[in-house]
Parts: C-alpha cells; structure tokens; sequence
C-alpha cells in the first residue's frame, strides 16, 4: 500500500509537471494576448501606468480609453466637436502624476486636456502655429511639449492649460518637425527634424536648444527616451547617447537598431524597445543592453503607434482600428504565465485565460518523481 500510496503520488506529480510550460521567472517569449477595437485609424497611444489606462487617438476625431485590466473599452471622447474635415488627434501624451491627458488636434490647431478621472474634455488650448502632431509631457515639471508641423514646438504649462487656456502657451522653440521625447529625470526634450535629419535637444528650465545631433539618415517619425539609461531612440534606427547628445553631439549616435519602424515605445523598467515596423506588419522586440532584436511579433497589420505600460510589462501597438496587446513578462515571480488575458500574479481570476503554477509545485512535482522512481528501482533490484 505504501508503494502504491507513492505511485499515485508520482502520477499527480507527472500531470503537474505536464501541466506546466516552463517558468514565468525563466521569461516567455513576448505574445500577443488581446485585440481591442478603437475608433478608426488609430494614430497615437498614451498610457497612464498609474491608473492602468491606455488613451488612444482615432482619425474619426476621438480618443478611445482602454480599461488595462479587462482590455476594454471603457470610453470614447470626443475631442474635435464639430467634426472639422481632416481634423483628428494625432498623438496622446499623459501625465501619471496629474491624471491628465493631452491630445493634438491636427489642423484644428488645438490640443484638448482630458481629465483622466471624469473622461471629459476639460480645456482646450489653441496653438496658433499650424497643425501640431506630436505631445510629450514631463510629468516632474508639469510641462507639455507640442511639435507643430511649422517646425516649431509649442510649450504649454500644465496649470495654466486648466485656468487660463487661452495663455497656457508660455513659449514657442525654433525647432521641430513630427516626433517628440522627454526625459523628466534630466528635463531635456528631445525634438526630431525631419527636412535636415537631425534631433534638437532643449533645456526644458530655459526652452533653449542647446545641442543638435545629426542622425545621416531618414528623418525622425519618432523619438522616445528610457530615462533610466539616459537613452534616446529614433526611428529609422539611431540611438543616442543623452549625455554625450551636450557635450559630443557630433559622436552622440552611439549604435543602429537592426529594426528601423516608424513607430516606438519603451519600457525603461526592462530596458526594452519596441518598433513598430511599417512595411513588415510587425513589432520587434529590442533589448536596451545589446541593442539585438530578441523577438519580432506578427500582426498582420501596419503598427501605427506604440505604448508601453511599465507597471504591468503590456505593450499596445495600435494598427487601423485595432489596439493589439502584448504581454511580454520578465518580472521573475516564480509563476509560470500560459498565454491569455491574465491570471494569476497578473491579476485576471482564475486559471481559464491566464493559467498559473507556483515554481514550487514544479520542484515537488520532480522530487516525488524521483522518489518513487527509487522506491520502483529498490523493489525490482532488491525485494525480489
């Protein structure tokens, strides 16, 4: 009876084992685990780690508001009221400390501010330079940088913006074309020209420029920045080195990504990269350290814009009316991670979308396996 008391126990340990993939700490390949459909053409992604929402800007003139843990649509705001012809937010900044969201209206040459809480519309601030696009915000400082398509950038504060909307520009920078960085631990902003292919650096106490790194290749779609490592990353494939962008700019391109889309996020946490790649319908995966693709993520369609939620290691690439999430874990929590919209450590209950094991059922899985294995062994060789 003993023994048998040990074979049912191996078996319950072999199905165990059958039914773990491999460890959440030993990091799964980055998938995708959901779609969620926006409004049409989306063309920017904001994401607010702190509340776990995802905003994004539609080319039907709204901002659609993505619930992070249900991977649901939880509202839709209109920001373009009436709908002006070819008027629509073309990017989506947040600002996490705040609760605010910054949306660029392409030709009804406004920004909209949304607060976070009531999802309504609560200023809208006029930029007089034409046709802003792109929106990066320092949250430290409660800054709003806004690329104008008249090579400018327009510098709003954050206060004001709520206030006195009408005087929420307090300057306007010389520079500029589509894209936009901030860095909030240095306050530097990073500004890609398009026309002469270069990144502009400006300082965000004096909103001077105060370096320019030419790139020798395609104009800047797009700029983010890992705070962490001081890292500023452009589309078409450059990377910059923060420091070196003052006092070396002319050596301030220290590496080429071997993935060069128009569209990137960051997650300063993990150190990794994502681009979205035009011509390929895909997202590859850059690690930060080794500049190397690690993974490269097939959605059968063109990845507009890019977010990444830092808190919770999903990323949101927004191709047409589709925002696809992606899961890409590298927490180490000693959970084993099946592909789906959650479970376990993730937060998603129970085990049907999400299935999770904890590493040490894995260890006592192998351990009663050996066991009965050597009481098998001592049977047959000894007590015969």
């Amino acid at each position: 009876m003993r023994y048998l008391r040990l074979v049912l126990l191996a078996l319950v340990a072999l199905a165990l084992l059958l039914g773990v993939p491999r460890s959440h700490g030993a990091h799964i390949s980055p998938t995708v685990i959901a779609t969620v459909l926006v409004g049409d053409e989306a063309t920017g992604v904001g994401v607010n780690p702190t509340t776990d929402r995802v905003y994004v800007a539609n080319g039907d003139g709204t901002v659609s508001v993505i619930d992070g843990a249900t991977n649901a649509v939880i509202a839709t705001i209109p920001v373009v009221t009436p709908p002006v012809f070819n008027s629509f937010p073309c990017s989506v900044g947040v600002n996490a400390t705040t609760n605010r969201v910054y949306a660029a209206n392409f030709t009804d040459d406004t920004v909209s501010v949304i607060d976070g809480a009531t999802n309504a519309v609560i200023a809208t601030i006029p930029v007089v330079i034409p046709f802003p696009c792109s929106v990066g915000v320092n949250p430290s400082t409660n800054r709003v940088y806004v690329t104008n398509s008249g090579d400018t950038v327009s510098v709003i504060d954050g206060t004001l913006a709520e206030s006195d909307p009408a005087n929420a520009v307090i300057a306007t920078v010389p520079v500029g074309g589509q894209s936009i960085g901030v860095n909030p631990t240095t306050n530097r902003i990073y500004v890609g020209n398009n026309i002469d292919e270069t990144v502009s650096v400006i300082d965000g106490a004096s909103n001077a420029v105060v370096a320019t790194v030419a790139l020798g290749r395609v104009g800047p779609i797009a700029v983010e920045v890992n705070p962490t490592t001081n890292r500023v990353y452009v589309s078409g494939g450059s990377v910059i080195d923060g420091t070196l962008a003052e006092s070396d700019p002319a050596n301030a391109v220290i590496a080429s990504l071997p993935a060069t889309g128009h569209s990137i996020g960051v997650n300063p946490t993990t150190d990794r990269i994502y681009v979205g790649n035009l011509n390929s319908s895909t997202v590859s995966v850059i690690d930060g350290a080794s500049n190397a693709v690690v993974a490269t993520i097939d959605l059968g369609l063109t990845p507009e814009a890019v977010g990444v939620n830092a808190s919770t290691d999903r990323v949101y690439a927004a191709a047409g009316s589709t925002v696809f999430v992606i899961a890409d874990d590298q927490d180490g929590d000693g959970a084993v991670q099946l592909p789906g919209t959650g479970g376990g450590p993730d937060g998603a209950q129970g085990r049907s979308s999400g299935e999770w094991l904890p590493a040490w059922a894995a260890s006592l899985a192998v351990g009663v396996l050996t066991l009965a294995a050597g009481g098998w062994y001592v049977r047959r060789r000894w007590l015969r």
